[in-house]
């Protein structure tokens, strides 16, 4: 059911001048994005597979990287051109958890279970799973001001968010 559904979307965006393509390579991302893009350097350990959706707009493209947990606890991360302009200033309004030493400063608070349930969603046709009560939400801010939403199905300790957040690299510096 779920892709017939994902299959009835790809064919109206597709009229509409939109466009969703799933299994996006870094490569593929790194030439199609007009922005900054992050990826981790190595996917989180406790996570199977993962995949990379491009989501295209009116010109503007939008990259889901998905990442499915055998424990539930799937992980989306979404990025967007759009996303400095239109969340970097709400996101500041929210408490600052935690700055890596790669200078990534993570943010909650605001409409995170708003995010975070929609970013879960987005990528529910690989993931499998609808988003949990206890699903978390994060925005991240690069050192160069490009805001990333952060999504996870279920807690995350301290350090698993840490390890996560200083394994984030530029797409463009992976060869």
């Amino acid at each position: 059911m779920r892709k017939i559904v994902f299959s009835c979307l790809m064919a109206w965006f597709f009229l509409a001048g939109c466009s969703i393509t799933p299994n996006v390579s870094l490569q593929q991302m790194r030439e199609k994005a007009k922005f900054e893009t992050y990826t981790f350097s190595i996917n989180p350990p406790w996570t199977t597979q993962s995949q990379i959706t491009n989501l295209y707009f009116f010109g503007d493209n939008t990259f889901i990287n998905a990442y499915r947990a055998n424990d539930g606890r799937h992980i989306v991360m979404t990025q967007s051109k759009t996303y400095r302009k239109k969340l970097g200033p709400k996101i500041r309004k929210g408490q600052l958890i935690y700055t890596s030493p790669n200078g990534f400063n993570v943010w909650v608070g605001g409409p995170k279970k708003c995010y975070c349930a929609s970013m879960l969603k987005s990528a529910q046709h690989f993931i499998e799973d609808p988003p949990a009560d206890d699903c978390t939400g994060y925005a991240l801010e690069s050192p160069k001001g490009a805001v990333l939403i952060l999504a996870v199905n279920g807690p995350l300790a301290d350090k698993e968010l840490h390890n996560l957040i200083d394994s984030l690299v530029l797409v463009k510096k992976i060869t």
